[in-house]
């Protein structure tokens, strides 16, 4: 009888326990049933029709998720663990029959022995299906990951409302060099611009930097050479007295500002060409056409070589492209790179991992920045489109339409939220977020135009240049090559100020949209001599024939 005693008393545990479990198992469903019920909040924020396809994948991942929960967390299964928990056991069975114990004991005595409440008797929430099927499709990140994000960036307002005074006054046009100065400008397709205080700096097919004063639109000093093939990208550190250029030579070099001396040089940086580079506090981004992205330790960057013990090496290798990496663009822990093969990529620049991965355009993409606040990557390529992404999630937010080829440069004006992109249409659009909720392209600044009225206003010191470039070129049949560099596909962009600069041919125009006195006094002026010329021209004719007949 002891034994029996004894087993039943540990029976009697092992029943406890089971109803600690049913307990643990009625907190979990409580749980699930406010996390459900947090997901039935944000979809009712949704609009309830024109979801999208992300939205319609994420309807089904909540169906899942339903089913899982319920099977896990079901009221059957719980209904059968508690059946099977009050069933008597064999030993209890013989000790009722014998009249030692009663297996139907009264409520009363039933609290006495320490019996537990039914677990389901604290679940109150209706069924999950319930919960969901009478809700609008689902806005959620792709990814199970974040799919309870503490805060869903794509569910806030996503922009401010742009401020069009930035853009409103006429758009008066200049270009570098100086017209009076033509002599000093590059000699073939600008590939880059960056600018700090001061300079505004360019790199070119022509395999040269140049550095230009920013207000005298000149040359600082003389052409920076070293590269053996085209200039692709430069960016520079004011604080750090600093250039760093990348081009086809697959090199990485580095350069003093205030000199132009050439500081330092990686001859093989990448397999093939470097196409894009990005400073930020610690590291050197550089990203290639063997489709690969390498992260630099800036303070092996910057030592001359005459105090390298070897070459530097990259602190990681950023993998897992198929085609060359475009762009990249920085944040202090991340690198976000843009490829040939539509795809983009944030990547960890601690460890080298790619987080996420988004590819919402239809061919190569070409270009890419973040927004101010670092919450949205804004790309765009060889569809013509520029496409906003959440960073966090890797939704796509809005798509920009507008221009009709590839767009080769974005910049963002952080003071007015506006974007500003350029093209191989050869126009740049100005695109503002209006009180609608709804990017819209503002303006469109024709290049070839800009160009013409830039360049043209001064025709007296171009004309000699401009015809002899043409006559070489009808000789040498580089007539071709000239139509190129004379092109206005836009390659670059760039704001400084109230400006807009973009490297389209082998120049640098610009519109300035500010109230510059002295911008505005130095085109008055152009535009007076260039409208007085011709009347110069036939005061001196006449001239010429006065005296021709007082010899005769």
């Amino acid at each position: 009888m002891a034994i029996e005693m004894l087993n039943l008393s540990i029976n009697r545990s092992i029943k406890s326990d089971t109803q600690d479990i049913l307990n643990d198992t009625s907190e979990l469903k409580d749980d699930t049933a406010q996390i459900l019920q947090e997901i039935a909040k944000l979809q009712a924020k949704l609009p309830e029709h024109g979801q999208t396809g992300d939205q319609y994948v994420m309807h089904r991942y909540l169906d899942s998720l339903t089913t899982y929960a319920e099977s896990s967390f079901g009221q059957l299964s719980i209904q059968g663990l508690e059946e099977e928990s009050r069933k008597p056991t064999p030993i209890e069975e013989r000790l009722a029959s014998d009249g030692i114990i009663s297996l139907y004991p009264s409520s009363s005595s039933a609290t006495a022995q320490g019996s537990y409440p039914s677990a389901s008797a604290s679940v109150s929430a209706p069924p999950l299906e319930a919960q969901a099927s009478d809700l609008p499709l689902s806005r959620l990140p792709s990814s199970p990951h974040s799919f309870f994000p503490p805060e869903d960036p794509d569910l806030d307002p996503p922009f401010a409302v742009s401020d069009l005074s930035w853009c409103k006054n006429s758009a008066l046009p200049f270009s570098f060099p100086h017209p009076q100065h033509a002599t000093e400008g590059h000699t073939d397709l600008v590939y880059t611009i960056c600018q700090t205080s001061n300079f505004v700096i360019s790199g070119s097919r022509d395999r040269s930097i140049r550095v230009w004063n920013a207000k005298k639109r000149r040359l600082e000093y003389p052409p920076l050479l070293g590269h053996e093939s085209s200039v692709f990208c430069v960016t520079a550190d004011e604080t750090q007295d600093l250039i760093v250029s990348c081009g086809g030579d697959r090199s990485i070099m580095t350069w003093q500002l205030s000199t132009g001396a050439l500081k330092s040089r990686i001859p093989q940086a990448h397999g093939d060409s470097v196409l894009n580079i990005k400073l930020n506090e610690w590291y050197l981004v550089s990203s290639s056409k063997d489709c690969t992205a390498k992260v630099w330790d800036r303070k092996l960057l910057v030592l001359p070589n005459n105090r390298r013990v070897s070459e530097p090496f990259p602190q990681s290798v950023l993998r897992g492209h198929a085609a060359p990496i475009n762009a990249v663009v920085l944040t202090d822990a991340e690198a976000v790179t843009a490829c040939g093969d539509r795809q983009i990529r944030v990547f960890d620049l601690d460890s080298g991992t790619c987080l996420r991965r988004m590819s919402s355009h239809e061919k190569t993409i070409t270009t890419l920045v973040l927004s101010a606040d670092g919450r949205y990557i804004i790309s765009a390529g060889g569809d013509s489109d520029i496409v906003i992404h959440s960073k966090e999630s890797g939704n796509e937010v809005t798509r920009l339409q507008g221009h009709g080829d590839l767009i080769r440069a974005l910049i963002t004006i952080p003071e007015a939220n506006l974007i500003v992109s350029g093209s191989y249409d050869e126009t740049v659009a100005i695109w503002a977020f209006n009180e609608d909720g709804v990017w819209k392209k503002e303006r469109s600044l024709d290049v070839k135009e800009t160009q013409r009225r830039s360049l043209a206003l001064d025709l007296r010191k171009r004309s000699s240049d401009f015809t002899e470039e043409i006559r070489k070129a009808v000789e040498t049949g580089a007539d071709a090559d000239v139509e190129a560099r004379s092109s206005g596909k836009v390659f670059c962009l760039l704001s400084r100020g109230k400006q807009i600069l973009c490297g389209a041919g082998s120049t640098i125009v610009g519109w300035d949209f500010g109230d510059d006195p002295e911008v505005e006094e130095d085109f008055d002026t152009r535009v007076q001599s260039a409208a007085e010329a011709p009347k110069k021209q036939k005061g001196k004719r006449r001239q010429f024939f006065t005296s021709l007949k007082r010899g005769f």
